[in-house]
């Protein structure tokens, strides 16, 4: 990668899922930068992306590009809404922020669609990399159990967090949080969340976080088996219709979200389907 002045920039690739890949900018942040089109086909095309709660259902592969191509641009609202104070609510998010720089035009070979833009975020230890390493241990010791029974519950808070917003991750995978360098649980992965207070119902009715231990979603780094009962018992008490509606907008004040926008809003997320298109189905 060459900055403005043509030097080359020292920023090491952390890794990509299938919207973004992730540069070390050695600051203390990470620079997201999307995957076109043709790279997102790729990633698809190594996933047997099965639809939430299902052994059997399989989506497409263009409807799951589509996707993972147009759920980004959502990102950009999100981070920037007019809260009267965003801080409290990005922190959460790890401090994301847009970049000034600009993608190419859109060619035949590369194009980015909807979601042309780059941004920067606060690093973090990653609870894939937790996860992935805690689970290759031949024994599970008795204290790592119990850090991870911790880290379940702070991700029950945080998630309650940022419902008070308006907003939520409606995937609730779980590899996809991290620590940052203060030790709070940060939710990193801004790619599939909404603000469709009816969808997160259904996510919330439907289980989705029980993807987490579907051991056919291969892309869901996954907890010991012997931790399982407890996560699944945590998130069935903590992740409820009620409760997602009791906390719902609570912290929402920002100088823009009037009862008219708010109710045209949500009659038009009724009628035209946002742009998760697995997920609507």
């Amino acid at each position: 990668m060459r900055g403005l002045s043509g030097n080359m920039t020292a920023f090491s690739e952390l890794g990509h899922g299938a919207q973004f890949k992730a540069y070390d900018m050695h600051n203390g942040r990470v620079l997201k930068i999307p995957l076109t089109e043709a790279e997102t086909y790729a990633v698809a095309r190594r996933r047997r992306n099965i639809i939430h709660g299902t052994i059997e259902d399989i989506a497409s592969l263009e409807t799951r590009v589509q996707t993972f191509m147009n759920s980004k641009a959502r990102i950009p609202e999100m981070i920037t809404h007019s809260f009267n104070d965003p801080a409290p609510f990005l922190q959460l998010l790890g401090d994301p922020q847009l970049s000034t720089v600009s993608l190419p035009e859109d060619t035949h070979e590369k194009k980015w669609g909807s979601a042309r833009f780059v941004y920067t975020q606060n690093k973090v230890e990653m609870a894939n990399g937790m996860l992935r390493a805690i689970c290759a241990l031949p024994q599970l010791r008795s204290g790592d159990k119990q850090k991870l029974k911790q880290y379940i519950e702070d991700y029950v808070q945080c998630i309650y967090n940022v419902w008070e917003y308006g907003y939520s991750d409606y995937i609730f995978k779980l590899g996809d949080t991290g620590l940052d360098k203060n030790g709070n649980l940060i939710v990193v992965d801004l790619g599939e969340w909404t603000s469709d207070l009816s969808f997160m119902e259904r996510a919330i009715e439907e289980k989705w976080w029980l993807d987490n231990v579907n051991h056919q979603k291969h892309d869901f780094p996954k907890l010991p088996q012997s931790l399982e009962p407890f996560y699944v018992e945590t998130l069935q008490n903590a992740f409820t219709v009620d409760e997602l509606r009791k906390r719902w907008r609570k912290k929402h004040l920002c100088s823009t979200c009037t009862n008219e926008t708010t109710t045209l809003a949500a009659f038009v997320s009724e009628r035209v389907a946002e742009i998760d298109y697995i997920d609507r189905l």
